[in-house]
């Protein structure tokens, strides 16, 4: 059960009947927002405890208070985020789950999962905040922006359930302002271009060419490995020159799409050709997968990953020269790049690759298949790409 509030600002009554008393001040010396929180007996009459209310406020402006130790019966923010990310796992995709747990498990708790909720203030806040800005990979080097950014809103996100599902009367996070790394770690946004993307698939179609329809779809449609797995032969549009996106795979289990929305992608001549000598392959091979329906199946028939493409992409880039390592994402990224320097629209890019913010999913659910299929295949006919029939299957 829950603390009651009661008429009066930071006092609650608990269920065995108690007085809780929470108090807010700003330190005197500090400058710092202080917090502290007692329990009365239920006999105090209620002059009383206002009368320690404000006592405990004048010595929280005083910078005399500390914490009373945690009770063993309390609520840690550990015992809660457990509780949390269990039910976290059956509302979110499990890559989402594993991610929210890395970053609790990892960043977090470590140094404020020891702390009962209740007793959880600004300063710990502030405290964790001041820690991340400086902290470093075993390698010496600072997290990114993006990184840090990314535990953050993962502790926000916890405090704040916390306090609407506990009904604490006090957000710890709430005006902190979110940690700022002095010292910016880097990492390069790899793409290819476009003599690089060709040369890259020349190869792996004379290293690997059972991987390289799979390749092709990627490096020219801009899906996600996961999304590229997902599809299977009705997803195919070939009279309308589309194939749908409405479905992903990770880790062999298949769920929405990272962005929960649907979308078409063109499905140009290219492309149609690769997917359909793709088909005939499988069935000359007489692989596993060609009674079922999934486009690009595993050798057992299930759901292919896109690590497997590890290796044939790095022997295929390695003989076409390319120092780089090139993945799946590094793929997506080169066609975002090549369809800029192409000309297209930047809401036709984003329509076409479902990379968009909540505030832009409106603004672009009105582009058709059309106007995406001019663009990938005025992309795919630029100088020196490969195409489907450069290179007998």
């Amino acid at each position: 059960m829950k603390d009651k509030k009661t008429r009066h600002t930071g006092v609650y009554r608990t269920p065995s009947g108690d007085w809780k008393i929470r108090a807010t001040a700003v330190c005197r010396t500090t400058g710092k927002l202080k917090e502290a929180t007692r329990t009365l007996p239920g006999t105090t009459p209620e002059p009383a405890v206002l009368s320690q209310l404000n006592q405990l406020k004048e010595s929280l402006a005083e910078g005399g208070v500390r914490r009373s130790p945690k009770k063993s019966s309390a609520l840690s923010v550990a015992d809660f985020a457990t509780e949390w990310l269990g039910r976290k796992a059956q509302r979110v995709r499990p890559s989402v789950a594993i991610n929210y747990e890395a970053k609790l498990s990892l960043f977090i708790l470590p140094r404020l999962g020891h702390i009962a909720l209740e007793d959880l203030t600004r300063e710990d806040i502030e405290g964790w905040v001041t820690w991340a800005e400086t902290a470093k990979m075993k390698s010496g080097r600072a997290y990114t922006r993006a990184t840090v950014t990314g535990w953050w809103r993962a502790l926000v996100t916890l405090v704040k359930d916390a306090v609407a599902e506990l009904g604490l009367p006090v957000d710890p996070t709430n005006r902190v302002r979110a940690p700022k790394p002095r010292q910016q770690g880097r990492r390069e946004k790899g793409t290819l271009t476009a003599d690089q993307l060709g040369s890259l698939l020349g190869e792996l179609k004379r290293i690997a060419p059972e991987r390289y329809a799979e390749v092709y779809i990627l490096a020219y449609s801009g899906v996600r490995a996961g999304e590229l797995y997902a599809l299977s032969d009705e997803d195919v549009d070939e009279k309308r020159a589309r194939i749908l996106i409405r479905k992903s795979v990770w880790n062999g289990h298949l769920d929405s799409t990272k962005t929960d929305s649907p979308r078409e992608v063109a499905l140009t001549p290219g492309m149609l050709a690769v997917i359909r000598e793709h088909r005939a392959f499988l069935e000359a091979s007489f692989h596993r997968g060609r009674k079922g329906t999934l486009l690009f199946p595993a050798q057992t028939g299930g759901y292919r990953t896109g690590q497997t493409l590890r290796k044939p992409l790095a022997r295929a880039a390695e003989a076409a020269g390319i120092e780089q390592v090139v993945t799946p994402q590094v793929l997506r990224r080169t066609v975002n790049t090549l369809l800029l320097l192409s000309g297209v629209d930047r809401i036709v890019i984003r329509s076409q690759l479902g990379h968009v913010s909540e505030q832009m999913t409106e603004r672009y659910a009105g582009i058709g298949v059309d106007a995406k299929l001019d663009a990938v295949a005025r992309m795919e006919a630029r100088k020196r790409m490969v195409t489907a029939t450069d290179v007998p299957l």
